[in-house]
């Protein structure tokens, strides 16, 4: 059986409970995905972070809907430690994505831009102001499995830039600000999988 590729989306300090934007089930969301790494089934993982700057549109002080969140450099902006441990223990390939970089645009996927090719599917982000591109490529054959925090939010449309490569959803790592509602209803009108 191929080892999966595991999506795991902003699982930030910020995002867990005690943080500015906390989700509640954020940190049990956290240890079921520590499990599924300690599991053996885990061949590559790509984190994603939002990464902003201290006076990012999104903001409420800048008029935006959410708190100030996952600022860059600060401790809310790390992955949780957990997963890291984990990676490291396992000794899984890891790749990490930043999203919400520039201060005038926000991004709830850091997988905006698909290329299509023959054996593969390509991921273009790239920063406006730095044009440093970030590329991200997954076999069309490669199963992605997608979790992560929050589930209503940047899982959420996560999940809808990789459709073209039908993602699993691992429900048991994901929190959402609504309870799953969402997330649920898109798992069902897209026939997605889901693991546990």
């Amino acid at each position: 059986m191929n080892k999966i590729t595991l999506v795991v989306v902003d699982c930030q300090h910020d995002f867990v409970e005690g943080g500015s934007l906390e989700v509640k089930g954020g940190l049990a969301a956290v240890g079921h995905i520590r499990e599924l790494l300690l599991s053996g089934k885990v061949g590559r993982v790509v984190f994603t972070q939002d990464w902003h700057p201290k006076d990012h549109c999104s903001f409420a002080g800048q008029g935006g809907p959410w708190p100030s969140h996952c600022v860059r450099g600060t401790r809310g902006a790390n992955i949780h430690p957990d997963l890291l441990q984990a990676v490291r223990k396992m000794n899984i390939y890891a790749e990490f994505l930043h999203k919400g970089k520039d201060q005038d645009r926000e991004e709830y996927t850091a997988f905006e831009h698909l290329h299509d090719y023959a054996d593969y599917h390509a991921y273009r982000a790239a920063s406006a102001k730095t044009k440093k591109p970030e590329v991200m490529a997954f076999g069309k054959k490669e199963p992605v499995v997608v979790c992560g925090i929050a589930g209503d939010v940047c899982v959420l449309n996560t999940l809808k830039s990789l459709r073209p490569m039908c993602p699993a959803v691992f429900t048991q790592g994901t929190a959402s600000l609504d309870g799953g509602q969402a997330l649920n209803d898109y798992i069902r009108e897209e026939g997605l999988q889901v693991i546990e």
